[in-house]
């Protein structure tokens, strides 16, 4: 059986994804109402180990040698946004890859 044009087509799809994906960051469309929340346990290297968040800690250590290479400029969570993007479509071509 041939696989390439069902694989063609999720790479298309994740393709139109990542730009529109992309085209949301920039409008700040992936900046969540609790941001706030996590930007205070990115900044404040005591909570980013703290247990009683609903993220474990590792999704925050990522993002606060980030924080520390770009500072609290508007650009911070475009950068991570756009990561976040990144890792999502990545598992998501492994994912479409596997089934």
């Amino acid at each position: 059986m041939n696989q390439r044009g069902p694989r063609s087509l999720c790479a298309v799809a994740l393709g139109f994804a990542f730009v529109l994906s992309i085209r949301a960051v920039l409008r700040g469309g992936y900046i969540g109402p609790d941001y706030h929340t996590h930007l205070s346990r990115l900044i404040e290297w005591p909570k980013v180990f703290d247990f009683s968040a609903s993220n474990p800690p590792i999704y925050y250590l990522p993002g606060r040698p980030l924080f520390l290479l770009i500072g609290s400029s508007n650009s911070f969570p475009i950068t991570l946004s756009i990561l976040q993007v990144a890792i999502n479509l990545v598992a998501l071509w492994y994912f479409f890859c596997y089934t």
